[in-house]
C-alpha cells in the first residue's frame, strides 16, 4: 500500500512540476479546407459543373412520361388558390416548401408538366453536386487506383450518384 501512495504522490508532483513550466495549451493541427491557388479552385468547378451537366442530362432522359400519383397531388396543390392551399396542407406530412416552389412555377411559367419536372431534375442535379462536395470536405487527398489512374473519391462518389439508376428514376 505504501508503493502505491509513494507512486501517485510522484506523478502528482511529477504533473504539477509539467503545469509550472508548460503555459501553452498544445493544439490539434488545423486542417487547411481552403485550395491552395485559384487554378485549384477553377479546375474544381469544372469538375463539379461537368458533373451537374452529366447528371442534369441523364435525368432529362424520360422527362416526358406520364404523372404519378404524387407528382398529380403536388400539381394539385400548386393549382390551389392561397387560402385552400394552406388549409390543405395542415393535413400532409411532407414539408410545404416543394409546394411552394411548385406554385412558384406554376405562376410564371404556366400549366406545363414538363417545367414542374425540371424543377426535380434540378434539385436531384443539385444533389449531386452537393454530395460530391461532402465527399471532398470528408475524405480530404483520398484516391482511388493507382499510378496514371488515380480518380479522386469525390469525383468517383458524384460520377457514381449522376449515374444512379434509382436516383435518376426517383429524380
Amino acid at each position: 500500500m505504501a508503493g502505491k501512495i509513494r507512486f501517485s504522490q510522484e506523478i502528482y508532483l511529477q504533473t504539477r512540476l509539467f503545469r509550472r513550466t508548460q503555459r501553452t495549451i498544445p493544439v490539434l493541427p488545423s486542417v487547411n479546407l481552403l485550395p491552395q491557388s485559384l487554378h485549384q479552385t477553377k479546375i474544381k468547378m469544372i469538375i463539379y459543373f461537368f458533373l451537374f451537366i452529366l447528371s442534369f442530362i441523364v435525368r432529362l432522359i424520360k422527362l416526358d412520361q406520364s404523372l404519378w400519383l404524387d407528382e398529380g397531388a403536388s400539381v394539385m396543390f400548386s393549382h390551389l388558390p392561397i387560402d385552400q392551399f394552406w388549409q390543405s396542407l395542415r393535413g400532409d406530412f411532407h414539408p410545404p416548401l416543394y409546394y411552394l416552389a411548385l406554385r412558384f412555377i406554376n405562376l410564371y411559367f404556366g400549366n406545363n408538366l414538363i417545367y414542374f419536372r425540371l424543377f426535380s431534375v434540378l434539385i436531384g442535379s443539385l444533389t449531386v453536386v452537393v454530395f460530391a462536395s461532402l465527399l471532398k470536405l470528408i475524405f480530404i487527398n483520398t484516391s482511388l487506383g493507382r499510378g496514371k489512374f488515380r480518380l479522386p473519391l469525390y469525383l468517383a462518389g458524384g460520377l457514381l450518384l449522376s449515374l444512379n439508376p434509382l436516383h435518376v428514376y426517383y429524380s
